[in-house]
């Protein structure tokens, strides 16, 4: 790949950050007054489960969106044509087939926030009728009590979902799984920063503005490329300790195969 190549895929790269960091914007301006009216008379221990799982639907639907190849629109577009003029192009892009693939996805979007926003009204339903028999009186019923209130969100606000959505009703598409796995490992990274972020900000606050948000910037940059480079690229150091530990592992199996009696060999 030549030098203006790397740029070009670098500065594109760097636009889908931006584009994803606007629709997590969007998403939280949009939500940021429900929630804060719900917050006045919810306990943050039954309003987290909620925000949470609807962090995961919007971080994982939008990065899908944007950073998952889309090899079935390329293939309409382009059909294995490596050129095409801008007014075949442009009808290839604004063509029945491509906008059955925008309007199927945008359905399937508006479906499962339809149903995870009834999921979460659910969800805190029953968590209103079920305050006077929550008990956390010592430390075990505590533990007990989370853990049970845990599962109960799992299974109302993410499970069904996961069985409607990617796994039974669209089983002939097995993109839709690889996208919700996908999506999760990018929940779980943009999760990561936002964690370090948070924490991050405590140990600036001495710093001008200007040094914090370069501070900032600099700072998840930095682990961001660390933590992708780890998770994503061939050849890295943990599949080199991997390698490492297989072929010593392999070479102990080896020299005890040499180690047996003539006798133990033959037979």
């Amino acid at each position: 790949m030549s030098k203006v190549k790397k740029i070009q895929l670098v500065c594109f790269n760097i636009l889908k950050i931006a584009l994803f960091c606007v629709f997590m914007a969007f998403w939280v301006y949009q939500f940021k007054t429900p929630l804060s009216d719900l917050s006045v008379n919810t306990p943050f221990m039954f309003l987290f489960y909620p925000v949470f799982f609807l962090f995961l639907f919007f971080c994982r639907t939008m990065g899908c969106l944007i950073f998952m190849p889309k090899n079935t629109l390329k293939t309409i577009v382009y059909q294995r044509m490596l050129f095409l003029a801008f007014p075949q192009l442009l009808n290839r892009i604004f063509s029945k087939d491509v906008f059955k693939h925008l309007l199927s996805y945008l359905f399937l979007f508006a479906s499962e926030l339809l149903l995870r926003l009834l999921s979460i009204s659910i969800f805190l339903k029953i968590i209103t009728f079920s305050i006077p028999f929550l008990n956390f009186t010592t430390p075990l019923k505590v533990v007990s009590g989370n853990v049970m209130l845990v599962i109960a969100a799992y299974m109302i606000m993410e499970f069904p979902f996961y069985l409607l959505f990617y796994k039974i009703s669209l089983r002939n598409h097995s993109n839709r799984l690889y996208e919700y796995h996908f999506g999760m490992k990018l929940s779980v990274f943009v999760l990561f920063l936002s964690v370090f972020y948070f924490l991050l900000t405590p140990l600036i606050d001495d710093f001008s503005p200007v040094s914090k948000e370069i501070t900032r910037f600099c700072a998840l940059t930095a682990l961001g490329g660390c933590v992708w480079y780890l998770a994503y690229q061939k050849n890295t150091v943990t599949d080199f300790v991997l390698s490492r530990i297989k072929k010593i592992t392999h070479k102990g199996s080896f020299c005890r195969k040499n180690e047996l009696p003539a006798n133990k060999k033959s037979s």
